[in-house]
């Protein structure tokens, strides 16, 4: 080993260190050897300051909750907007494999009426234009959310009536 290189202190294999970092670096640049190290690190740091966890609660979660009253209920609720829009691209996502797939189907075999063709692009074209609303919806309430005001009622009171003009709007 020369003086150019390291043995990780994780997985012993030879690295060449970082020279911005220069004598304290200690693992190679592997994810598993950075997060060991950085998982005994801690626990010799909560080793060492018991207290830390100890007031935990009183000192950081107590003070932000009075601080931010509403701050829980608000961030449940988006979590349960964001979940719902979620499964919504999922099920649109999923219609246009469908209708993509029906469509090639129909293609490659060469059967089906024009009638049945022309159902079938039809389909396609409501579909994707409600995937365009979809995302144009999904901006918006985007945008709503990131001007939510200190009260979670009226919060959800004013995305109700904005989802509400949006959907209103031609």
């Amino acid at each position: 080993m020369n003086k150019e290189t390291r043995r990780c202190s994780e997985c012993n294999l030879e690295f060449v260190p970082d020279l911005r970092v220069k004598d304290r670096q200690v693992t190679c640049g592997a994810d598993g050897c950075q997060n060991a190290r950085h998982k005994d690190r801690c626990k010799v740091w909560h080793q060492e300051n018991p207290e830390a966890r100890a007031n935990h609660y009183q000192d950081v979660v107590k003070p932000f909750r009075e601080r931010y009253p509403e701050y829980q209920r608000r961030w449940r609720w988006l979590r349960e907007i964001r979940e719902k829009l979620g499964q919504l691209l999922l099920e649109l996502v999923a219609c246009l494999q469908r209708v993509i797939a029906r469509g090639q189907a129909l293609d490659r075999e060469g059967c089906g009426s024009a009638q049945v063709r022309e159902k079938t692009v039809d389909t396609m074209k409501a579909t994707l234009q409600n995937a365009v609303l979809f995302g144009e919806l999904f901006q918006d309430l985007q945008a709503v959310a990131s001007r939510l005001t200190p009260d979670a009622q009226q919060t959800q009171r004013e995305i109700r009536e904005e989802i509400a003009s949006i959907q209103t709007s031609p």
